[in-house]
């Protein structure tokens, strides 16, 4: 996989393609792509949206619900404490 060789951006474009496929390789294609917008891009909200399109999928194993309820949740937070934040609450 690309992100083992560091190359995250020429990732990108395959997470993006493969997040729509069913199965196994569309959730972790998702799951990278979440944590590529949390992590590399600081983007909440697009890897909060990606996490929500994740959680729609009828295909997942409790324990991955789960994982991705405590990401959407933290996700949550830091899209609410970035807005306050832009508006000068903080």
């Amino acid at each position: 996989m690309k992100k083992k060789r560091g190359a995250a951006a020429d990732a990108l474009p395959l997470w993006e393609m493969a997040v729509r496929e069913p199965g196994r390789k569309g959730l972790e294609a998702g799951v990278e792509l979440a944590k590529h917008y949390e992590h590399r891009e600081k983007n909440f909200t697009r890897a909060l949206d990606v996490t929500r399109r994740l959680l729609e999928r009828a295909d997942l194993a409790p324990r991955e619900r789960e994982e991705l309820g405590g990401r959407r949740e933290r996700l949550e937070r830091r899209v609410a404490m970035a807005g306050r934040r832009l508006r000068g609450i903080e």
